[in-house]
């Protein structure tokens, strides 16, 4: 990996309590990594979007419904839906157990609630044994959109093969919680022998973004567009809206935003 990539790599990639479902193995046997060897697969992104819905998913548990991780959505400020940015079941509309490399990953959600000053959104990370590991509390932005949510540097980092849920949830009505949107999943960190692996087909391939993709390290993925887009714009910028919108397509309740999403064949592929 040129230095360029590793400094770009490393800024990407530096977050309903319900009973914890049976997790079903986050790490498939990827396809093999042609554009590695110089040849480009058509239909790259088309293929990788099919294969991030087709995955083993954790089993469904209490009364979790919806789209766009597990959802519970009873607020009345809108005729949208709280939306995590992560890849569903076609079939279920159930997320998946995701693997992340780093040990402070960052979500995205889409809220649709514009902020008044008063309303909040609520944070939570939870072990295994059940054992909230942290709590936060954040004021809702003026506008309706999309929200990133960091593990802090602060905190320690994720333990490597370890699992965790998250949940994150908008206090409708601060009296009575059950009134709350929310939405939830799991991720898993990747073990230090999966770390190392991976890192080394990063430091080999020309994108390291594709081996994210073709790897199905979705948050990872997320993290280094993210990145991407800001210093490459024009290159990007289509692809990170693209692959979002596939995200939003997932929900019924989010037609606006779904419009004019580009074709996945279109969007700019690994060279």
């Amino acid at each position: 990996m040129t230095n360029q990539w590793l400094g770009l790599f490393t800024m990407a990639i530096g977050l309903s309590l319900a009973n914890s479902p049976s997790l079903a193995n986050p790490h498939p046997i990827p396809d093999p990594m042609i554009y590695a060897q110089g040849a480009q697969p058509e239909g790259f992104w088309v293929r990788t979007w099919q294969r991030l819905r087709g995955r083993s998913i954790p089993n469904q548990r209490s009364g979790s419904t919806g789209r766009g991780g597990a959802n519970h959505d009873r607020c009345l400020y809108t005729t949208e839906e709280l939306l995590a940015l992560v890849p569903t079941a076609a079939e279920t509309g159930l997320p998946y157990l995701e693997p992340v490399l780093t040990g402070h990953p960052t979500w995205w959600f889409y809220v649709p609630y514009a902020g008044n000053g008063r309303l909040r959104a609520e944070f939570a990370l939870i072990d295994t044994a059940e054992t909230i590991l942290y709590t936060t509390e954040i004021i809702l932005p003026p506008k309706s959109g999309l929200m990133a949510v960091s593990w802090p540097e602060t905190e320690p980092p994720l333990s490597p093969g370890s699992t965790y849920r998250w949940v994150f949830s908008i206090r409708c009505n601060p009296t009575n919680r059950s009134g709350d949107a929310t939405v939830n999943g799991w991720i898993q960190r990747a073990t230090a022998e999966e770390s190392a692996a991976l890192a080394t087909q990063l430091a080999a391939a020309p994108n390291p973004y594709a081996v994210l993709a073709d790897s199905l390290y979705w948050f990872d993925l997320l993290a280094t567009l993210n990145t991407l887009k800001t210093t490459n714009p024009q290159r990007f910028s289509l692809l990170w809206d693209g692959l979002l919108c596939q995200v939003y397509a997932q929900s019924d309740r989010l037609t606006a935003l779904t419009e004019t999403c580009p074709d996945l064949s279109s969007l700019p592929e690994p060279n």
